[in-house]
């Protein structure tokens, strides 16, 4: 199996706080929120607003030259409305975390 090579960790500043960094070599850096909740995870505007604020700080600190991606991790998936359909690159849920690859 060829896999594509990555950095992984967290980031903040000031202003805004990612929980997990994929920087990978494809020239994309996911941006993973995590998200615990006892049902499917439905994005209201606040957490739009918010994810939208740490892509932007992101961005502009970093200045980065790579397709930034906003990815959801959650219990139970994601809820597509609205607010994710419009900033959501990728869902997964917490089970992609613990899968054994052969």
């Amino acid at each position: 199996m060829i896999g594509i090579y990555s950095i992984n960790s967290s980031w903040l500043n000031k202003n805004a706080q990612i929980d997990l960094v994929i920087d990978r070599d494809d020239g994309i850096i996911n941006l993973c929120e995590m998200k615990y909740c006892k049902d499917s995870f439905v994005m209201n505007k606040p957490t739009y607003e918010n994810l939208k604020n740490k892509k932007w700080e992101f961005e502009k600190t970093t200045k980065t030259r790579k397709n930034v991606v906003i990815t959801i991790v959650t219990t139970f998936g994601l809820e597509k409305n609205a607010n994710a359909l419009e900033i959501v690159g990728n869902d997964l849920t917490m089970n992609c975390l613990f899968e054994t690859v052969t």
